[in-house]
């Protein structure tokens, strides 16, 4: 359970956007590679990096990590805040029973693998997520505004998050070294778990629903670039009568539902780019 550091998980979510959305530079979507950019025989790592989880910080690892987030747009002031979330314990302690690690595995590290073996690639496949308060930054980050597809994706959800994804490049030289690999592809899941606005006063202006957002990027270990670069994103509705007492299936259902859209949108281009 996160009770106590979940108080502030939204809180803090909103503060990094509006930090992360100021004079920041627009991260580049680079969906092509070079025909030779990975050459057969190639030790390929394949690794995910998990999200920053506001219960536990970005300063030390923990399973909290993987497990799904509760976060409310709109809520804004610490009252506000204080009573969404309290008015939603419910909810956020049911998150804490989901992790987004199978469906990670399953959905984007098995089918990148398949496709690097497919090029010729021998794929290092770790299945254990990086928390990135332990992985060192390489320069600032920078921004990707996705609402226009999300406008396409979910149009309900548009009207009030704001959909950025964030490009951190981080230091992964260990890690690839660990794997004996001058590559990586790399998935970093930005969120996992449910949404929901409210207006004034923390009255909600919607139902909730379930809401994921990854990076996915191929890692030149040496030469410290990138060489792939782009983004899925996914929600999922949550329908009928969500909140029957201890019974979170819908909850649980529309979470991991967006999570796989995320993973399946994260992986589909990428392995087009490695063919």
């Amino acid at each position: 359970m996160r009770s106590k550091g979940s108080l502030m998980r939204g809180w803090l979510a909103v503060c990094f956007v509006l930090v992360g959305t100021g004079c920041v530079a627009n991260a580049v979507r680079v969906t092509e590679m070079q025909p030779n950019a990975i050459q057969a025989g190639t030790n390929v790592g394949v690794i995910w990096i998990s999200p920053c989880s506001a219960s536990v910080g970005c300063k030390g690892a923990g399973e909290a990590a993987t497990l799904g987030e509760f976060v409310p747009d709109g809520a804004n002031g610490l009252l506000i805040y204080g009573a969404v979330m309290s008015a939603h314990s419910d909810v956020i302690d049911a998150l804490d029973q989901i992790s987004a690690d199978a469906l990670v595995e399953e959905k984007f590290l098995n089918p990148i693998a398949a496709a690097l073996e497919a090029r010729g690639a021998i794929p290092k496949v770790d299945t254990t997520y990086h928390f990135p308060g332990n992985l060192s930054k390489l320069g600032k980050h920078s921004v990707m505004r996705l609402r226009e597809t999300l406008d396409e994706l979910h149009p309900e959800s548009a009207k009030t998050y704001l959909a950025y994804g964030f490009e951190q490049n981080f230091d992964l030289s260990r890690i690839a070294e660990e794997l004996d690999s001058s590559i990586l592809v790399v998935l970093h899941l930005q969120e996992y778990g449910v949404r929901r606005s409210f207006g004034p006063l923390a009255v909600p202006l919607g139902r909730p629903y379930g809401s994921s957002l990854a990076r996915a990027f191929v890692w030149d270990v040496e030469n410290e670039s990138v060489m792939y670069n782009d983004y899925g994103i996914g929600q999922a509705s949550i329908g009928g009568n969500w909140r029957e007492e201890g019974e979170w299936t819908k909850v649980f259902n529309a979470t991991n539902e967006a999570l796989a859209l995320t993973l399946e949108r994260a992986a589909s281009p990428l392995i087009n780019a490695l063919k």
